[in-house]
């Protein structure tokens, strides 16, 4: 897989990458739950299965381990409520969307942060893969919301699909398909010098 999200991820951002080929049979994205990952402006083509897969592991093959995780004296109960306060600042202020992720639900069983919340998948570009690019196992709280993409079986205007060459024409209908799409930026992607790298 491209991108592996490992359990409770928060706060990540996939965008303006290239998938080509993902000879995975799981996913190019997966994650156990989290909040607020998003995977937008991307161009995904001929991936062996789904885009995204989320399984929400509180509800499922991770449910054993919920009270060590969460209750009293738990992992996260360490983590973010004694070694750091993210319900104060300057935790609250940098990071206002995880004030209640330790809130319960139903007291001593169930936590806000067991279910996924606010994950987005949008405007990317699917050639091939699933018919519904994303899955969603398991639960009535696994949440990837797929909005504004293009998804096709043919070439969507690649320069020289043939060879490779995955930059979109102008014409490209990706453009007409997904309001906001950006061209991928390629000739911006790759190594740099700089004062850590001083040659290629």
């Amino acid at each position: 897989m491209g991108f592996y999200c490992e359990d409770s991820s928060t706060g990540i951002t996939v965008f303006d990458n290239v998938f080509y080929k993902m000879e995975n049979s799981s996913c190019v994205l997966y994650t156990n739950g989290g909040w607020n990952i998003t995977m937008k402006n991307n161009i995904i083509i001929e991936p062996y299965s789904y885009s995204v897969v989320l399984s929400p592991q509180y509800y499922t093959w991770a449910k054993k381990h919920v009270l060590s995780t969460f209750g009293k004296g738990g992992l996260f109960e360490k983590r973010l409520l004694t070694d750091i306060n993210i319900t104060l600042p300057p935790y609250s202020d940098r990071y206002p969307e995880l004030v209640n992720y330790m809130d319960p639900i139903i007291p001593g069983k169930e936590w806000e942060g067991l279910r996924s919340r606010r994950n987005i998948f949008s405007t990317n570009v699917i050639i091939g893969g699933k018919e519904n690019p994303v899955l969603l196992r398991g639960s009535l709280h696994a949440y990837f919301k797929s909005i504004n993409n293009f998804q096709t079986k043919e070439d969507p205007g690649f320069v020289d699909y043939k060879n490779e060459n995955f930059k979109l024409r102008k014409d490209s209908e990706v453009f007409k398909k997904i309001k906001g799409f950006k061209p991928i930026p390629f000739d911006k992607i790759g190594l740099y010098i700089d004062k850590y790298r001083t040659k290629l």
